[in-house]
């Protein structure tokens, strides 16, 4: 029971990526450069990991990255702004797998500079951390970001486990039309 109320709280961050949605991010990516929210195990198929040793808000990233970053609201703010960060400058293309937190700050800034998003239709059953690993049902949604060329590519191939939203403009009320160029 105890493990049951961790999952279903925020209380363990070490929920990993299952191999399906791997699957779906080399599609679209090709090679996954950098994983710069690595487990200890390293499950991502990246050339490059950072670990929690390796403290990746504070590395440079750059190339294709996929990044599954550590649950948690501090977490979560602190990852998006350090992705976006290195979008504007340094990351070819980019996917981010997140919780669809749709009244939370982090979303906003993903869904505002993102070029797709897929909010996926069935929840993900997440890997768990630990000697003895298992996938667990998720309870909340999740959602898929990508930055890129290719919008139109990451749609068709994450069209099969969501809803694909290609943002053409944003509306903010505090700040107007926020125009995103094709």
């Amino acid at each position: 029971m105890k493990e049951q109320a961790k999952y279903l709280s925020s209380e363990s961050v070490e929920w990993y990526t299952p191999k399906y949605v791997l699957n779906l991010v080399e599609e679209v990516l090709g090679t996954i450069e950098l994983d710069p929210c690595a487990n200890p195990a390293k499950t991502v198929p990246a050339l490059n990991h950072y670990t929690e040793m390796d403290d990746g808000l504070n590395k440079a990233w750059q190339g294709k990255v996929f990044m599954n970053p550590p649950y948690g609201a501090t977490n979560s703010k602190n990852w998006a702004n350090k992705f976006i960060a290195e979008w504007e400058v340094n990351i070819k293309e980019g996917i981010v797998l997140v919780g669809a937190n749709v009244d939370t700050g982090y979303f906003h800034d993903y869904l505002n500079n993102c070029d797709g998003c897929c909010l996926v239709q069935r929840r993900i059953q997440f890997i768990s951390g630990g000697d003895n690993p298992k996938a667990k049902q998720n309870t909340r949604p999740s959602a898929i970001f990508y930055f890129g060329e290719y919008p139109e590519h990451f749609a068709k191939v994450f069209s099969d486990i969501g809803n694909i939203i290609k943002l053409t403009y944003t509306y903010s009320g505090n700040h107007g039309f926020l125009a995103k160029t094709d």
